[in-house]
């Protein structure tokens, strides 16, 4: 068998690369892994893109019926849903991308410390707080989840301001950004869950102007399936118990819906309190314009 020396240039970057490698701090699997998560971003970024497309194709629609909602909620209940996939789509990427990398840096971890947790050290990069690879990844995500949201929010602002202009109807909505989970991975297992069980992602409020007292809500967020059911309650403008909103008993996102007639709102602004019986408890706001 015959060998040959690598060309000086390629034997050259081989070094700087190996020698970058140790100056990070990160072994051979973590570099590995940083070049898959860098690829992982990019596939996140490229489905948060995708179904802001599709939810701005909803809002297109929404604006070119605002005839139609002049006799009938229908096109908010569009949009809503639109929203509410958005949401859901997000939701699911972001969380394939922060699964993957627990089962990934568990993966690497049997890999660098083959007799246990105590027979060496974590590598930079599989540490909260080191300023490595599992910082920097979810950081990034959740930029990419952000930014993504309050675009979303500047062109809720400007399809309400469009039909406040064409219409004497009255739309306020807004998105909050999913939030990230948090993970733990470890030697052979980790563990993995949302930093929030319980939250307000999601309001819409609609008022038909020329006719008082006749606000509507729709408001949705995520649960914790393993606690007692969400109960909601407003104040502000209006002080009303919406009690418990009625989903499907296996999906951790709830949607609450006032009444057009028992419940029809008032002007003014409100605020939003939701608690599960685990005591988890979260607040948001939102004007009825």
């Amino acid at each position: 068998m015959i060998t040959r020396p690598l060309p000086t240039a390629l034997l050259a970057l081989a070094l700087v690369s190996a020698a970058h490698v140790a100056a990070q701090g990160m072994t051979p699997e973590v570099a590995d892994m940083t070049k898959l998560f860098k690829q992982e971003l990019k596939t996140l970024k490229q489905t948060v893109a995708g179904a802001t497309k599709a939810l701005d194709t909803q809002l297109d629609v929404f604006a070119l019926n605002f005839g139609v909602l002049a006799s009938g909620d229908g096109p908010v209940v569009n949009l809503v849903g639109a929203l509410a996939d958005y949401q859901l789509a997000v939701e699911v990427a972001q969380g394939d991308l922060e699964l993957s990398f627990a089962i990934q840096a568990q993966n690497v971890l049997a890999a660098v410390l083959p007799g246990g947790p105590d027979a060496g050290v974590v590598p930079k990069g599989l540490v909260w707080g080191d300023g490595g690879l599992m910082d920097d990844t979810f950081a990034a995500a959740k930029a990419i989840v952000t930014k993504a949201n309050d675009a979303v929010n500047r062109k809720l602002v400007k399809l309400a301001a469009k039909l406040r202009k064409k219409t004497d109807l009255r739309l306020s909505a807004w998105l909050r950004p999913i939030p990230p989970s948090v993970i733990a991975p470890a030697f052979m297992n980790f563990d993995w869950g949302p930093t929030e069980s319980l939250t307000i992602d999601l309001v819409v409020a609609l008022n038909r102007g020329s006719i008082g007292h006749d606000g509507r809500l729709w408001i949705g967020g995520r649960r914790d399936l393993a606690a007692d059911p969400v109960q909601i309650y407003l104040g502000g403008a209006q002080h009303l118990g919406l009690g418990v909103p009625t989903n499907d008993p296996y999906s951790p996102r709830w949607m609450r819906i006032t009444d057009p007639v028992s419940e029809s709102l008032a002007e003014g602004n409100y605020v939003i309190t939701v608690f599960q019986g685990n005591g988890s408890t979260v607040m948001a706001a939102i004007g009825m314009p």
